[in-house]
């Protein structure tokens, strides 16, 4: 049976086999490699793209992280041996400073997640019982709120 090729796309004409054999080919030929993979990446850090801005870099820079100028590979230099792929910059920092991070990041949340279940169990307790005074289960004292 012929394709009308009107109403379908090329993609839509081949079959699954057919795409990922084309698919196979162009990734065999290195048409498309994933820029934004740090090769030959020093184990003792951690690397983040940023946006190439003077705002995201000093912001970066305050969580300890330092313009990266040996690894990664660019695409668009500016003169600089700053690693740049489209409006991305790469950025490093020691494992070290990262995993206290994370953990920073953890923390927050699981706070966030706890004033989230608070608020919401005072909610609850105030619907159902308007004329009963609760008592906050997370407070020490034990005083109302």
């Amino acid at each position: 049976m012929p394709i009308n090729t009107k109403d379908t796309t090329v993609a839509e004409a081949m079959t699954k086999a057919q795409r990922k054999a084309k698919l196979a080919q162009v990734l065999d030929r290195g048409m498309v490699s994933d820029r934004l993979v740090v090769k030959d990446a020093d184990p003792r850090k951690h690397y983040e793209w940023c946006r190439d801005t003077e705002i995201d870099i000093d912001r970066w820079r305050s969580l300890g992280f330092e313009v990266e100028q040996e690894k990664g590979e660019g695409l668009h230099g500016k003169g600089d041996d700053r690693r740049v792929v489209g409006d991305a910059v790469l950025m490093s920092c020691s494992k070290q400073n990262f995993e206290i991070l994370e953990e920073l990041k953890a923390e927050r949340k699981e706070r966030k997640r706890r004033m989230n279940a608070k608020k919401e169990y005072l909610m609850r307790a105030r619907k159902f019982n308007p004329d009963i005074p609760v008592l906050d289960p997370l407070n020490v004292e034990g005083s109302e709120e």
